[in-house]
């Protein structure tokens, strides 16, 4: 009944914003607007005789107003039990997590990571970490660069890379029978200046890249006259 009278009512004054030759003023938008127009309603008709018999009574406007704060009021109240809630939740899963946690690590050292006793709390032992595998091998190893005694070298990280390369080893190949590959540098990029280089002679060059599992396969080689 309550409901039906005032929308009837707010239906009547937004029928338009001119009626029987009189401007009407825009109907308010927020709460706070309906709040102080319905009260200044209320006050208004009751102090005026001309607004004698509303179709929704002073007295329901007053109770519909009513009600309508008190929810308002209610909400508020509901707003905040819920942020405390929030929050007294919050604290509550921080401290049990605390606690299981404390209890878990007195757990794997009380029964020395045995799994099978650990299975019956629902836990199991620690993992050991998972060796990191070696680098792929360097690709496109070039000379970017000459002068005498001296060479520029790059190189490219491998595209399918088994493992992060801590660093790089250029290697240098002796010309007489029987040589090996020794290394004569170290580089944690991907390019290489090496000075006081043997002139006047061909030397080969190549790069592995090196981690903590091991190092890779050789680069190609590049061979240069200095």
């Amino acid at each position: 009944m309550r409901g039906s009278g005032l929308a009837a009512a707010v239906s009547q004054m937004n029928s338009g914003h001119i009626k029987g030759g009189w401007i009407m003023a825009e109907f308010p938008k927020t709460e706070e607007g309906i709040i102080q127009l319905a009260q200044t309603m209320i006050s208004g008709m009751t102090a005026n005789p001309d607004y004698s018999a509303p179709p929704v009574s002073v007295a329901q406007l007053q109770a519909l107003l009513d009600e309508f704060v008190s929810a308002g009021h209610a909400q508020v109240a509901a707003y905040a039990a819920a942020e405390q809630s929030t929050q007294t939740k919050r604290t509550t899963k921080d401290a049990l997590v605390a606690g299981m946690r404390a209890d878990l690590n007195y757990a794997e050292y009380a029964v020395n990571g045995d799994d099978a006793k650990l299975n019956m709390i629902g836990w199991s032992g620690r993992m050991p970490p998972s060796p990191i595998p070696a680098p792929g091998q360097p690709l496109n190893f070039q000379v970017i660069g000459q002068s005498p005694g001296t060479v520029r070298l790059r190189w490219k990280r491998s595209a399918a890379d088994g493992g992060t390369a801590a660093y790089f080893v250029i290697k240098r190949l002796g010309r007489n029978e029987g040589d090996e590959w020794t290394p004569v540098h170290t580089q944690t990029g991907v390019e290489a200046e090496l000075t006081n280089q043997e002139r006047g002679k061909e030397l080969e060059y190549c790069v592995t890249a090196v981690n903590r599992s091991g190092e890779s396969l050789p680069s190609n080689s590049v061979m240069v006259v200095l």
